[in-house]
């Protein structure tokens, strides 16, 4: 799991409160989460949007499984109430001359307690408020939606024979060949199998999780939009409509490593423009260094 799981924490875990406003780029359904954590997992090339509130010095690390000097990213000063300008100022380097034994790439953060910001829509009655998403990012789970298409998607370590290779669901990259046909405004439902050393991604369009509970971590909560998921469990039902885009859109494992190795494909959506389109012929790199 070492390249698929990894972490951002913040030390100490009673420091500070920071709750997920957005997943990879999309707004929750609902700002911020309900519940602060100090500990938040991401996938390969994932991304998490935080509120945060510090009440005591704290760092931010960024691991996969073990806090340590290599894995210090930020670290936040709280600075008193009523400090003097003159004061404030020299927190930063004064901060920094104490913990010198920290790493000296990770910048430091100097922040007031009573900073008015806040994820809330009222701040004192900390009142949730719901995002306008755009119109390609419905509720695909709402009872007016209706799945014309199920599919089941399974990122495979072993072929059929015994033989080690990854693939998707048996099959390597051809670039003359389509792993599925959909078409053009289509909603279809997959079922996602053994992403959790393989983090599925999906091109162009974001994956609504329909699965039940969600699918794990803490992070891949159900009713919310994501473009790479690695699940803690053996499957996650996730649903997809295909807007705009027609053409060639890619799936593959996020680890890089995988996907070279044959674990990628492509989907042919069928109708619109931008269907029958073709990339340019390959080109020698060597030609142009």
């Amino acid at each position: 799991y070492a390249d698929s799981v990894n972490y951002v924490e913040f030390f100490p875990p009673n420091a500070c409160e920071s709750r997920p406003v957005a997943y990879d780029g999309v707004y929750r359904s609902e700002i911020p989460h309900p519940e602060p954590s100090h500990k938040h997992m991401l996938t390969v090339s994932s991304r998490l949007d935080l509120a945060v509130k510090c009440s005591q010095d704290a760092t931010v690390h960024f691991h996969q499984g073990k806090l340590g000097e290599k894995s210090l990213m930020v670290r936040i000063q709280v600075q008193p109430e009523k400090a003097p300008q003159s004061q404030t100022s020299n927190f930063t380097s004064n901060y920094a001359s104490q913990n010198s034994n920290a790493s000296s790439l990770a910048p430091t953060v100097v922040v007031t307690p009573s900073l008015p910001s806040s994820p809330f829509w009222d701040m004192e009655k900390e009142t949730a408020w719901q995002a306008r998403r755009p119109y390609y990012m419905p509720n695909l789970n709402s009872p007016g939606m209706r799945v014309e298409d199920t599919w089941i998607v399974s990122m495979d370590n072993y072929y059929l024979n015994g033989t080690k290779g990854f693939s998707v669901n048996q099959v390597t990259w051809d670039p003359e060949q389509a792993i599925r046909e959909f078409d053009l405004g289509q909603l279809i439902e997959c079922r996602l199998l053994n992403t959790q050393t393989h983090p599925y991604h999906a091109h162009i369009n974001r994956m609504l999780i329909v699965e039940p509970g969600g699918c794990g971590y803490g992070r891949y909560e159900e009713g919310q939009y994501y473009d790479t998921i690695a699940a803690d469990k053996d499957e996650c039902m996730v649903r997809v409509k295909f807007f705009d885009f027609a053409g060639r859109l890619v799936i593959h494992c996020h680890r890089f490593g995988h996907e070279d190795l044959g674990m990628m494909s492509w989907i042919d959506v069928l109708g619109g423009h931008g269907h029958g389109i073709h990339a340019k012929p390959a080109v020698n790199c060597s030609s142009v260094l």
